[in-house]
């Protein structure tokens, strides 16, 4: 493996993580708003 190819999958590998996180981020905010939505309209009923 030559380092330019090392390089490549370095970058390749942060930018996958890097959206990674972001759909984890979306995803934890999708369920905060959801368990929120669920709660108020139990406390509703």
């Amino acid at each position: 493996m030559t380092p330019e190819d090392e390089e490549a999958l370095k970058v390749r590998y942060r930018a996958f993580t890097r959206r990674l996180g972001a759909g984890f981020g979306v995803a934890g905010l999708f369920g905060v708003f959801l368990t929120v939505a669920v709660q108020a309209t139990f406390a509703r009923g």
